[in-house]
């Protein structure tokens, strides 16, 4: 209550905190509290459908929060021109258009599908035909950068995206237009999970310097599948001892916002509070391909801030391409002597100025998506 006085408000948002209600004839498994947006736009529950109008983009946006799922929803239009979509990886629930994916459906040009994300970029279209008065079952699965959108059973849209956004929440929008939306429904696909490896769980994304939600970890068929905005590190339980062989195969997944693509092995990796150096490897398609021998952090971070080295221990020019698979292997003999290969060729020597000791086996990224598979360590015998 504001009596003889200004009041200035900024960022007023009305949430639906009961919207679907649990005795709703609405099917949906979204969660509660849902964020509508504008508030001048309607959203309203109509028998077993949930109704939303635009002025223009106009935004339904629930609490449930994935990185890897399945979205799919009935979708039906009552006029000639319309346009209605499923969100996922929204960044922000108050602000969807600042960043998110979404796969709608339009009655425009006799018929449209499109993949694109926000801010407005348009990805992909498929022409098919949408008409009004008549259902769509809209499906969209998201893996890490793997997109399959399919229209009624049938695949339309088949397509490996950046990894601008790797995790976030989902929701419905309709633009300049109204649509009805039943059988909303997110769930996890069914993955033959083929990771094969003898590092231990639990894997930890650690954050060093970045924050840990930029990186996600999925098994799938082909193997470990590792997305991280920036650069993110993912340790196993393994331990590190001073003699091993440490190998794995790796594929760096093309992403047709980054023309680079790096990822490898981490050795000797701690947690964030830990102030020991470790080592990786890493895999890069940078200056036509290289394999490189990286400190982390480096020896001149400066008032405690850790810093990633630009200058590698060693490397050597190998030529590495896109969504091709690498096995890349790690020789240690007492914790300060290097030995590394790739696809069986010896790639590079490197004494270490300094012994390592303890810590544990990961993988990193920068900027991307890797597979890994036939991860595996070996140690000598005693």
């Amino acid at each position: 209550m504001v009596g003889n006085e200004v009041a200035h408000f900024d960022n007023v948002y009305l949430t639906n905190q009961g919207s679907p209600l649990a005795a709703s004839p609405l099917n949906s498994n979204l969660q509660a509290p849902w964020v509508k947006l504008p508030l001048t736009d309607s959203w309203l529950e109509a028998g077993d459908s949930l109704r939303g109008t635009g002025q223009d983009d106009s935004f339904y946006i629930s609490d449930s929060k994935t990185a890897n799922g399945q979205l799919s929803a009935d979708i039906r239009f009552d006029a000639q021109s319309a346009t209605a979509a499923l969100l996922f990886r929204v960044q922000n629930k108050l602000a969807p258009t600042n960043g998110s994916y979404a796969v709608g459906i339009s009655t425009e040009n006799g018929g449209e599908l499109k993949l694109f994300k926000f801010p407005y970029q348009l990805i992909k279209i498929v022409k098919t035909p949408i008409v009004q008065d008549q259902q769509y079952r809209l499906q969209v699965e998201f893996i890490g950068p793997y997109i399959r959108v399919l229209l009624n059973g049938q695949l339309l849209i088949d397509y490996t995206m950046d990894s601008s956004y790797i995790e976030g929440f989902v929701g419905l929008n309709v633009y300049r237009s109204t649509a009805s939306f039943q059988n909303i429904q997110l769930t996890q696909p069914q993955l033959v999970e083929n990771f094969a490896t003898n590092l231990a769980e639990p894997w930890q994304v650690e954050d060093y310097r970045w924050p840990a939600n930029d990186l996600t970890a999925q098994k799938i068929t082909r193997g470990l599948l590792v997305s991280a905005i920036d650069h993110g590190f993912y340790l196993s339980n393994t331990q590190t001892p001073n003699d091993f062989l440490f190998e794995s195969d790796i594929m760096l997944v093309a992403d047709p916002a980054r023309e680079q693509a790096t990822a490898g092995l981490v050795m000797f990796g701690e947690d964030v509070t830990s102030t020991d150096n470790f080592l990786i490897v890493n895999l890069t398609t940078n200056n036509g391909g290289e394999v490189s021998l990286v400190q982390y952090p480096d020896q001149e971070k400066v008032g405690g801030i850790v810093k990633y080295t630009e200058a590698p221990l060693a490397s050597c020019k190998l030529p590495i391409q896109k969504d091709v698979i690498y096995k890349l292997r790690v020789e240690a003999i007492s914790g300060n002597f290097m030995r590394i290969s790739l696809n069986g060729q010896p790639c590079l020597s490197h004494s270490l100025a300094e012994r390592y000791q303890g810590g544990y086996f990961g993988f990193v990224v920068h900027e991307g998506n890797a597979l890994f598979n036939n991860t595996f360590v070996l140690t000598p015998l005693n």
